[in-house]
């Protein structure tokens, strides 16, 4: 079984080619940016009890863009825990 550093890379991969499809065609972005958020999210990983990968990286990312790439260590790690948080609650009913 692959492991959720596999399927977040592939959930990637997919979601490069299909953002590059959409710019390519002339297709709205924000459906297909919005559709490929939820992909990196809902993995196979999802039922897991604790953090899955994806998870991690997604509030990684997030916590990053709302602190401007510029927040401290610590700062960022509030942030982080709280799109966490954020996301798990979201995902908790599956």
């Amino acid at each position: 079984m692959a492991s959720g550093k596999t399927h977040f890379i592939h959930n990637l991969l997919v979601t490069t080619g299909t953002t590059a499809f959409a710019v390519y065609t002339g297709l709205p972005l924000e459906p297909v940016l919005i559709a490929n958020a939820v992909s990196l999210l809902v993995t196979p990983d999802i039922d897991m009890e604790t953090k899955t990968h994806s998870e991690v990286m997604v509030a990684n990312l997030l916590a990053r863009v709302a602190t401007g790439f510029s927040g401290t260590k610590k700062n960022l790690q509030k942030v982080e825990r709280f799109f966490a948080a954020l996301i798990m609650s979201i995902t908790a009913p599956y």
